[in-house]
């Protein structure tokens, strides 16, 4: 075979598996459940994909926040805080990340949510409002999720 035909293939290929890996990537999205949930509105683990089963989440803060980004992911996966609430998103990698709202790549469950790139070894401090349920996840990762609950 031609070593041009080769190459072309091989290109094709490429593109197949990028293009498949990217749609995965964007089947992965939480919905938020309602902007002001009760009690009884709370979703269960299946309403959001990317979040942990609320039962066993960690009692609501209202103290400020902290969510480290490692090599493997948010650190705690559940954060549960009150309205005007502090969350501060330190990066402990080499790595740029991007904590960003579901779903990707849109952003637009919570745009407060949006934090921004943190540069390796940088925080960005957000302060929550929008009560609800949200899903989040690193922007060029978004295999690497966590649920904000504000209360």
């Amino acid at each position: 075979m031609k070593r041009s035909t080769v190459t072309a293939i091989v290109i094709v290929l490429a593109l197949i598996i990028l293009g498949a890996l990217f749609y995965q990537a964007s089947q992965r999205t939480a919905t938020v459940t309602s902007p002001s949930p009760s009690p009884s509105d709370r979703p269960s683990a299946a309403a959001s994909p990317s979040a942990s089963p609320l039962s066993s989440s960690p009692a609501t803060s209202t103290a400020p926040v902290t969510v480290d980004f490692t090599s493997t992911g948010f650190s705690p996966k559940t954060v549960n805080v009150t309205s005007g609430t502090t969350i501060t998103f330190k990066n402990s990698t080499a790595e740029d990340v991007q904590p960003s709202s579901d779903p990707h790549p849109q952003h637009t469950i919570n745009p407060e949510l949006n934090v921004g790139v943190i540069s390796a070894g940088q925080s960005k401090t957000i302060t929550v409002n929008q009560k609800g349920s949200y899903g989040m996840h690193n922007h060029f990762d978004p295999t690497d999720t966590l649920s904000v609950v504000v209360q």
